[in-house]
């Protein structure tokens, strides 16, 4: 589960007198800061059992003179589930995936096919963490990015 940022710089070149290297290391800083703060907002707030999903989450940032990227992401698999739910009537979740859930929650292991199929028809409601985290920071950045433009 991925959400990223990106800035060109050379569309930011329009409203600056900077140019080049200057202007993206200004980018950056914007990008920089405002992942963090979705990352910390995100590992917050995201859906905790053995807490591995919140400690997974991280960002990254990275471009060239012309644009800015930055991402914040969980690489854990499941992540993708549990930010959007699975949709009733989709396939059953693979044999063997529920065993370490259902030991940590004293559900006998003659229950799996039951909870798969039940899975399967129900589906499971979404617990988003990062969407919301990337939205509350919409503002943010764009204080950022002017913060770190023109001193704003």
């Amino acid at each position: 589960m991925i959400i990223a940022i990106s800035v060109d710089t050379r569309q930011l070149g329009k409203f600056h007198r900077l140019t080049g290297p200057e202007l993206a290391r200004r980018a950056s800083a914007a990008v920089d800061e405002t992942a963090a703060k979705i990352a910390s907002m995100a590992t917050r707030d995201a859906p905790r059992d053995t807490g591995a999903l919140a400690a997974s989450i991280t960002w990254d940032t990275w471009g060239t003179e012309n644009v800015v990227w930055g991402r914040v992401f969980s690489p854990l698999p499941y992540a993708l589930a549990m930010e959007y739910g699975r949709k009733p009537g989709g396939p059953m979740p693979p044999k063997g995936e529920l065993l370490r859930w259902m030991a940590r929650h004293d559900i006998p292991v003659e229950a799996e096919d039951a909870i798969r199929r039940k899975i399967a028809v129900r589906g499971i409601a979404p617990r988003p963490f990062l969407r919301p985290a990337m939205v509350a920071h919409e503002a943010y950045f764009i204080a950022a990015l002017r913060r770190h433009m023109f001193g704003a």
